[in-house]
């Protein structure tokens, strides 16, 4: 009986290395999840970057008349009256 005692222990923790090295939760899967969150905490702060300056042009839309301003003479070609339109060719 004394034998069997130590080759059954062996037994059991060749097993559960096995179990945790190649199993369904075991190390791999884990590494595999881990790369997965990294990736999503690298995009996360890409995004949450990308809201702070909308939010911070929000604001600034909301306060004056200037950013307005400044939207329109870059987006739609605001010109007031009493100024000159002046378009520059690109340089290529």
């Amino acid at each position: 009986m004394m034998r069997w005692l130590p080759v059954a222990l062996i037994f059991i923790l060749l097993f559960l290395q096995a179990s945790w090295w190649l199993g369904p939760n075991g190390k791999s899967e884990n590494q595999v999840v881990a790369a997965k969150v990294e990736q999503a905490k690298a995009e996360n702060e890409v995004l949450a970057q990308r809201n702070q300056a909308l939010a911070a042009q929000v604001l600034d839309l909301q306060e004056g008349d200037s950013a307005i301003e400044e939207v329109a003479r870059e987006r739609l070609g605001l010109v007031k009256p009493g100024e000159t339109f002046v378009l520059m060719p690109e340089q290529q």
